[in-house]
């Protein structure tokens, strides 16, 4: 009788582990399809933003962006590496033959700063950055672990989909063309004029320490989001934060007044967070 009880028992927690792992499996399946067709997401197409102003998606893993200016242009990040970036160069040519007159590294990560020399060629542009991104100790955790891990990048090939963030992510890996900066800032932000187009960077702490952002060319993107959808919650929410970050900068009561405002307006009837 003894014997039978265990042997009972043995089953019941046999039927239940098949029926969890069933679960398991089921659900593991649902997430690989998503993650499957999330792999649209990444196809190659450079987007127009706005007047003159491109980006690039999908070629790397890291988008880069063009904008023309007056006899020259400036590139914003420069994808992973020296494919990439020939790649996206030449979709850029298609748009403006102009040549590079700066390159603006937002982050030092490699996916943002590896194609640096490709897209400077032989135009001698300047290499902007804030100064912690030559400054700064490397964030990298567990000896280069953690991007492989979060990425994916040492599974095998027959369970790979894509990185999350782009098709792959350190997978094949190939040269960096990286360049150091020429040109840093240490402070709150830099205002410059480029090729007759003038910018406003400033130091966002983020994904690394080094961080900058142009908070007006994020307004100017979430305006293209938005016109494709309206309803976009989070593209509301990005112009927002970006017209705040553009308020809080101004000497002029009238334009804080005015940016301000308008992030309020974008804000209304939003459900909270």
């Amino acid at each position: 009788m003894r014997r039978l009880c265990s042997y009972n028992a043995a089953s019941a927690g046999l039927l239940m582990l098949m029926a969890t792992s069933g679960t398991a499996t089921a659900q593991e399946f649902a997430g690989r399809e998503k993650l499957r067709s999330h792999s649209a997401e990444f196809r190659r197409e450079v987007i127009k933003v706005t007047n003159g102003v491109w980006v690039a998606v999908g070629f790397s893993d890291a988008n880069s962006v063009l904008i023309e200016g007056d006899g020259g242009s400036i590139v914003v990040d420069t994808t992973s590496d020296v494919e990439d970036a020939r790649a996206v160069k030449a979709e850029f040519a298609k748009l403006s033959t102009a040549p590079v007159r700066a390159i603006i590294y937002t982050h030092s990560h490699p996916d943002h700063t590896g194609g640096g020399g490709v897209f400077a060629g032989n135009d001698g542009p300047e290499i902007l950055a804030h100064r912690l991104l030559v400054d700064r100790v490397p964030d990298v955790g567990r000896n280069g672990r953690d991007g492989g891990d979060q990425f994916g990048s040492t599974l095998p090939d027959a369970l790979f989909i894509n990185a999350g963030t782009g098709l792959e992510f350190g997978r094949h890996p190939a040269p960096s063309a990286y360049v150091a900066p020429t040109r840093t800032f240490s402070g709150d932000r830099l205002d410059l004029t480029i090729a007759g187009v003038r910018l406003q960077l400033f130091h966002t702490p983020g994904e690394t320490r080094e961080n900058v952002a142009d908070f007006q060319w994020a307004a100017e993107l979430t305006d293209y989001v938005l016109a494709i959808d309206d309803g976009n919650v989070e593209a509301r929410r990005l112009k927002a934060a970006a017209l705040g970050e553009l308020g809080e900068r101004q000497i002029s009561a009238i334009a804080r007044n005015y940016y301000l405002s308008a992030a309020q307006y974008l804000l209304r009837d939003l459900p909270a967070r």
